[in-house]
């Protein structure tokens, strides 16, 4: 059997496609530049030369720690260790 979803559930995630697109186009910043997703956890990274880059948190913890790098996932310019603080 298939279950109908509630006309509130409909339209809340009427309301959230709507936003992500909004968010896509007018806020292009938000988007992760790994995942191009609207980021929910964004994470400042510093490069040493006092750059900022801001990526999904998630993705920095699996890029530095689960993979083993220790290079920005984009720029790929060396990030310290002390710089790596997750």
């Amino acid at each position: 059997t298939t279950v109908d979803e509630p006309d509130w559930w409909l339209a809340l995630t009427d309301f959230h496609d709507d936003l992500d697109a909004a968010a896509r186009q007018d806020r292009p910043d938000f988007l992760c530049p790994v995942t191009a997703e609207i980021m929910r956890a964004p994470y400042l990274l510093v490069d040493g030369h006092e750059s900022l880059h801001t990526y999904e948190y998630n993705v920095l913890v699996n890029w530095f720690i689960t993979e083993g790098n220790d290079s920005d996932p984009v720029r790929n310019t060396r990030i310290e260790p002390a710089r790596r603080n997750f």
